[in-house]
Protein backbone atom coordinates (compact mmCIF):
# COMPACT_ATOMS: atom_id res chain seq x y z
CA UNK A 1 0.00 0.00 0.00
CA UNK A 2 1.26 3.43 -0.94
CA UNK A 3 0.97 6.86 0.65
CA UNK A 4 -0.55 9.73 -1.32
CA UNK A 5 -1.13 13.43 -0.70
CA UNK A 6 -2.95 16.39 -2.23
CA UNK A 7 -3.29 20.02 -1.16
CA UNK A 8 -5.80 22.79 -1.77
CA UNK A 9 -6.25 26.54 -1.28
CA UNK A 10 -9.31 28.84 -1.11
CA UNK A 11 -9.23 32.62 -1.37
CA UNK A 12 -12.19 34.86 -0.70
CA UNK A 13 -14.74 32.40 0.70
CA UNK A 14 -17.45 34.34 2.51
CA UNK A 15 -20.19 31.76 2.95
CA UNK A 16 -20.92 29.84 6.14
CA UNK A 17 -20.97 26.02 6.02
CA UNK A 18 -18.93 25.93 2.82
CA UNK A 19 -16.79 22.94 1.82
CA UNK A 20 -13.10 23.69 1.47
CA UNK A 21 -11.99 20.28 0.17
CA UNK A 22 -13.50 16.82 -0.33
CA UNK A 23 -11.34 13.68 -0.60
CA UNK A 24 -12.93 10.85 -2.62
CA UNK A 25 -11.77 7.34 -3.40
CA UNK A 26 -14.34 5.83 -5.75
CA UNK A 27 -15.66 2.28 -5.70
CA UNK A 28 -12.43 0.35 -6.23
CA UNK A 29 -10.38 1.30 -3.17
CA UNK A 30 -10.87 2.27 0.48
CA UNK A 31 -8.78 5.24 1.56
CA UNK A 32 -7.10 5.23 4.96
CA UNK A 33 -6.64 8.81 6.12
CA UNK A 34 -3.44 9.47 8.05
CA UNK A 35 -3.39 13.26 8.33
CA UNK A 36 -5.43 16.34 7.48
CA UNK A 37 -4.01 19.86 7.71
CA UNK A 38 -5.99 23.11 7.53
CA UNK A 39 -4.46 26.56 7.87
CA UNK A 40 -4.73 30.29 7.24
CA UNK A 41 -2.30 32.04 4.89
CA UNK A 42 -4.18 35.38 4.79
CA UNK A 43 -6.21 36.27 7.89
CA UNK A 44 -9.95 36.86 7.53
CA UNK A 45 -12.23 39.10 9.60
CA UNK A 46 -14.00 36.15 11.24
CA UNK A 47 -12.15 33.22 12.84
CA UNK A 48 -12.76 30.03 10.85
CA UNK A 49 -14.29 26.94 12.44
CA UNK A 50 -13.53 23.71 10.58
CA UNK A 51 -15.52 20.48 10.63
CA UNK A 52 -14.65 17.04 9.24
CA UNK A 53 -17.80 15.71 7.60
CA UNK A 54 -18.51 12.58 5.57
CA UNK A 55 -20.03 13.19 2.15
CA UNK A 56 -22.41 10.92 0.26
CA UNK A 57 -22.42 12.61 -3.17
CA UNK A 58 -19.58 14.39 -4.92
CA UNK A 59 -21.42 17.49 -6.08
CA UNK A 60 -20.45 19.23 -9.31
CA UNK A 61 -16.74 19.89 -8.98
CA UNK A 62 -14.87 22.45 -11.07
CA UNK A 63 -11.43 21.94 -9.54
CA UNK A 64 -10.00 18.48 -8.83
CA UNK A 65 -6.51 17.49 -7.73
CA UNK A 66 -5.11 14.00 -8.27
CA UNK A 67 -3.30 12.41 -5.36
CA UNK A 68 0.49 12.48 -5.59
CA UNK A 69 2.38 9.31 -4.65
CA UNK A 70 5.02 9.88 -1.97
CA UNK A 71 6.98 7.05 -3.59
CA UNK A 72 7.25 7.73 -7.34
CA UNK A 73 7.39 3.96 -7.95
CA UNK A 74 3.82 3.52 -6.63
CA UNK A 75 0.85 3.31 -9.00
CA UNK A 76 -1.28 6.36 -9.75
CA UNK A 77 -3.58 7.44 -6.92
CA UNK A 78 -7.21 6.43 -6.81
CA UNK A 79 -8.03 9.26 -4.39
CA UNK A 80 -8.76 12.76 -5.63
CA UNK A 81 -9.44 16.04 -3.84
CA UNK A 82 -12.17 18.37 -5.09
CA UNK A 83 -11.76 21.96 -3.93
CA UNK A 84 -14.20 24.11 -5.95
CA UNK A 85 -17.79 23.30 -6.90
CA UNK A 86 -20.68 24.77 -8.86
CA UNK A 87 -22.92 22.49 -6.72
CA UNK A 88 -21.52 21.49 -3.30
CA UNK A 89 -21.07 17.86 -2.23
CA UNK A 90 -23.86 16.32 -0.16
CA UNK A 91 -23.11 16.01 3.55
CA UNK A 92 -24.09 12.86 5.48
CA UNK A 93 -26.36 14.91 7.77
CA UNK A 94 -25.92 18.43 9.07
CA UNK A 95 -22.61 19.81 10.28
CA UNK A 96 -24.00 20.01 13.80
CA UNK A 97 -25.16 16.37 13.88
CA UNK A 98 -22.77 14.49 11.59
CA UNK A 99 -19.31 15.96 12.06
CA UNK A 100 -16.43 13.65 12.94
CA UNK A 101 -14.34 16.39 14.54
CA UNK A 102 -14.14 20.17 14.81
CA UNK A 103 -11.30 22.64 15.19
CA UNK A 104 -11.10 26.41 15.28
CA UNK A 105 -8.32 28.86 14.52
CA UNK A 106 -7.62 32.41 15.63
CA UNK A 107 -7.71 35.19 13.06
CA UNK A 108 -3.97 34.95 12.47
CA UNK A 109 -2.06 34.12 9.31
CA UNK A 110 0.10 31.06 9.89
CA UNK A 111 -2.34 29.26 12.17
CA UNK A 112 -2.87 25.57 11.42
CA UNK A 113 -4.88 22.58 12.63
CA UNK A 114 -3.42 19.11 12.13
CA UNK A 115 -5.65 16.06 12.56
CA UNK A 116 -3.58 12.87 12.79
CA UNK A 117 -4.86 9.29 12.59
CA UNK A 118 -2.61 6.34 13.46
CA UNK A 119 -1.66 3.50 11.17
CA UNK A 120 -3.58 1.16 13.50
CA UNK A 121 -6.71 3.35 13.60
CA UNK A 122 -6.94 5.38 10.39
CA UNK A 123 -10.05 7.30 9.39
CA UNK A 124 -11.58 5.30 6.51
CA UNK A 125 -13.36 6.46 3.37
CA UNK A 126 -15.28 3.42 2.11
CA UNK A 127 -15.12 2.18 -1.48
CA UNK A 128 -18.63 3.47 -2.16
CA UNK A 129 -19.70 5.74 -5.00
CA UNK A 130 -19.87 9.36 -3.79
CA UNK A 131 -18.34 8.60 -0.38
CA UNK A 132 -15.84 11.19 0.73
CA UNK A 133 -14.47 13.19 3.61
CA UNK A 134 -14.80 16.96 3.49
CA UNK A 135 -13.40 19.88 5.45
CA UNK A 136 -16.12 22.50 5.94
CA UNK A 137 -15.70 26.05 7.24
CA UNK A 138 -18.81 26.91 9.23
CA UNK A 139 -17.95 30.60 9.72
CA UNK A 140 -18.46 33.29 7.08
CA UNK A 141 -15.38 35.46 6.73
CA UNK A 142 -16.85 38.95 7.14
CA UNK A 143 -15.37 42.00 5.42
CA UNK A 144 -11.91 40.50 4.84
CA UNK A 145 -12.32 37.02 3.37
CA UNK A 146 -8.75 35.76 3.73
CA UNK A 147 -7.19 32.62 2.27
CA UNK A 148 -7.45 29.11 3.69
CA UNK A 149 -5.35 26.10 2.66
CA UNK A 150 -4.84 22.48 3.59
CA UNK A 151 -3.84 18.97 2.59
CA UNK A 152 -4.78 15.31 2.97
CA UNK A 153 -2.35 12.40 3.47
CA UNK A 154 -3.79 8.93 2.87
CA UNK A 155 -2.93 5.32 2.21
CA UNK A 156 -4.27 3.22 -0.63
Amino acid sequence: MGLYAAGWSHAGVNTADKPMANLLGGTGQRLKIREIKVGISVASTTAPLFYLVRTTARGTQTTTLAGIALDPADVAAVGTVDSVWSADPTKAGTIATASIDVGGLAVTAGGMIIWTFSEDSPLIIPATSGAGLAVYNSAASGTTTGTLFGSFLWEE
